[in-house]
């Protein structure tokens, strides 16, 4: 009985802290790392962003999809990358997975990797020319290998040799969104 009520009181504590950020999730723990978000995609911004709907959340959260990079929706390619997305997964139930500590971006956005049907959709993005890898000075990034293939076969945005990465884009043009 005593261990009950220890569990009992460690899952209130959690459940109290998850409301307290604004947010209920049903979490689905697959190992100490991994935390995932079962939803359904209700809107898609961009080629790197949407809107998913928990059953147990009283609004959607805004997702940026973590390991790429989209041409922003003013850019050239932009609105392509955007479709090419929601052709895929509006209206479809994806799971996101999260870092261990829930990360936002300078819009708001919470960050995290996406899958439907067991897919990784930032690394089928990118193979399909869509977005970049999101690359750092440290590391080529997750998927590097993935967009020099894109590149190699001039799939998508690399079907002519003016695409222009949206960082880039970014500090020539600004954002096509104001931060928060």
């Amino acid at each position: 009985m005593k261990n009950i009520v220890s569990k009992l009181l460690v899952w209130l504590a959690f459940a109290t802290l998850v409301a307290a950020d604004g947010i209920v999730h049903a979490w689905q723990t697959e190992s100490n790392a991994d935390r995932w978000l079962t939803g359904t995609v209700v809107r898609v911004v961009d080629g790197d962003t949407i809107w998913l709907q928990n059953d147990l959340a009283a609004r959607p959260l805004k997702i940026r999809i973590e390991g790429m990079d989209a041409p922003e929706v003013c850019q050239a390619g932009g609105m392509a990358s955007r479709d090419f997305l929601r052709q895929r997964i509006l209206g479809e139930t994806v799971r996101l997975k999260l870092p261990r500590s829930r990360r936002h971006d300078d819009y708001g956005r919470t960050l995290g990797r996406l899958e439907h049907d067991e897919k990784d959709i930032g690394r089928w993005m990118v193979s399909n020319g869509h977005a970049w890898t999101y690359a750092s000075s440290r590391s080529a990034g997750p998927y590097a290998i993935e967009q020099a293939q894109a590149m190699r076969a001039r799939r998508g945005l690399f079907a002519n040799g003016n695409a222009e990465n949206p960082r880039s884009f970014r500090l020539r043009q600004g954002s096509c969104y104001p931060p928060r």
